[in-house]
């Protein structure tokens, strides 16, 4: 009866010890589940910044190409209004559209 009572209490002491340390093994894992939760958190905030980063930067690109174009037009339009201001109306423009009217000549008689 003795011997049983040393090893009901030898494997009730191993029992303890290994729920003990299983206990511990889980507390460790959890904290190591939380520290990567939180790495992750300030990658994924890093990722973000980064992505905001780039998309600020294009979007200055494409405000710095926006006003080089209406610079451009501008210009363009400028040059449209001196150019159609300056040029001579041709003598079909001023006496309207003088001619034969849309017949069609053949041999120096309008046929229609």
């Amino acid at each position: 009866m003795k011997n049983y009572k040393v090893i009901l209490i030898s494997l009730l002491a191993a029992i303890g010890i290994t729920l003990l340390s299983g206990f511990k093994f889980i507390a460790y894992l959890r904290t190591q589940n939380s520290e990567l939760a939180a790495n992750i958190n300030l990658v994924t905030n890093r990722i973000t910044a980064l992505e905001l980063d780039k998309t600020m930067k294009q979007i200055s690109v494409l405000k710095a190409k926006n006003a080089a174009l209406l610079k451009e037009i501008e210009g363009l339009k400028t040059e449209l209004m001196r150019v159609s201001h300056k040029t001579p109306k041709t003598s079909s423009q001023k006496a309207g559209s003088v001619g034969n009217k849309g017949f069609l000549l053949k041999e120096g008689l309008p046929t229609r």
